[in-house]
């Protein structure tokens, strides 16, 4: 009897596991090769770039203003996005991954505002925009090379901060600026002479295997966008906003490994400036060290107390407290 119910159990067990001899579970689908991916995503791009043209409405003060649409031409015609010298096809590399990719992007408003005067925002700055997104595949049926829009906000009503969005938005939006906006009570704000502009983005630098929604795994990406607004961010609370920690000037603050030099970084620890606390290292809160003596306040970035021994502000002179 022993023996029957031991046997009973033994198949229950194999049961619970489907196969006694596979209780690894599901297969593992493994990531693919960033560069083969790559290598990938770009052709499909450029393919579309050489093959489509776009249609700009130039709409001052409506809702429509700098609106996008695609037509398809034929490889090689003038017009299209490769070729076009309207809305000349601009690009910037990013190294991540360990290899080089390429962002395609197209600058159809600068932006500024009336008097060129607003800001371009820093990859850690909140950003208010509009927006459709489409990503690019391949018809199973012709092969043919197709567009589907996932994803469309011609009214946003929350800002974005860059750095919780995908590598290639924070890439992207610092090369624009921010416009003009007027507040209609009771009606929607009307936007004006901002930045605007469409970004072409490999997988990489979007969702990669993970997909998002709609969008499937290893998708390369098409955004069109409006950048209305930058709101200012202090990541680490020290009292001095973000952008103006970003000591290269590059607009793309960094945290790089430890042994590599990081230029927005003042004390060479692993915390670049806009995310520590104490920014030379001299165990006095920088929060403390740009306070104004008599009020307690933060100076106004200007006016932060400059060290006579080096000339760099107090909050970045280690020997001055």
């Amino acid at each position: 009897m022993n023996k029957i119910y031991s046997l009973f159990l033994v198949f229950i067990l194999c049961f619970s596991f489907t196969n006694c001899g596979n209780n690894e579970g599901p297969d593992v689908i493994p990531l693919r090769d960033y560069q083969v991916q790559y290598d990938s995503d770009i052709a499909k791009i450029e393919d579309y770039l050489k093959t489509h043209a776009i249609t700009v409405i130039n709409n001052p003060g409506f809702s429509d203003d700098q609106d996008v649409t695609y037509t398809e031409v034929t490889e090689g015609d003038p017009t299209s996005l490769w070729l076009d010298t309207t809305n000349p096809l601009l690009s910037r590399t990013v190294a991540l991954h360990d290899i080089t990719y390429k962002i395609y992007y197209i600058k159809l408003r600068q932006g500024g505002g009336a008097l060129d005067n607003k800001p371009r925002p820093c990859d850690v700055d909140a950003i208010l925009a509009s927006y459709e997104g489409s990503y690019i595949f391949n018809s199973a049926d012709t092969n043919e090379l197709k567009t589907f829009e996932f994803e469309s906000v011609p009214f946003p009503q929350n800002n974005l901060n860059l750095e919780s969005v995908i590598k290639g938005w924070r890439e992207i939006f610092p090369e624009f600026n921010s416009g003009d906006f007027v507040d209609n009570i009771g009606n929607p704000t009307t936007y004006s002479d901002f930045g605007a502009g469409i970004m072409f983005l490999p997988s990489g630098l979007g969702y990669y295997n993970q997909g998002a929604g709609s969008i499937p795994a290893y998708s390369p990406l098409i955004f069109n966008f409006k950048l209305y607004e930058v709101n200012r961010l202090d990541q680490d609370q020290d009292g001095i906003d973000s952008w103006l920690e970003d000591l290269d000037g590059d607009r793309h603050l960094k945290i790089l490994p430890e042994g590599q030099v990081n230029l927005d970084n003042s004390d060479d620890d692993l915390a670049p400036d806009y995310l520590d606390l104490d920014d030379d290292n001299d165990n006095v809160l920088t929060k403390v060290e740009i306070e104004n003596e008599t009020t307690g306040e933060p100076f106004p970035f200007a006016m932060i107390p400059t060290c006579t021994s080096g000339g760099l502000p107090k909050h970045r002179d280690p020997v001055c407290q």
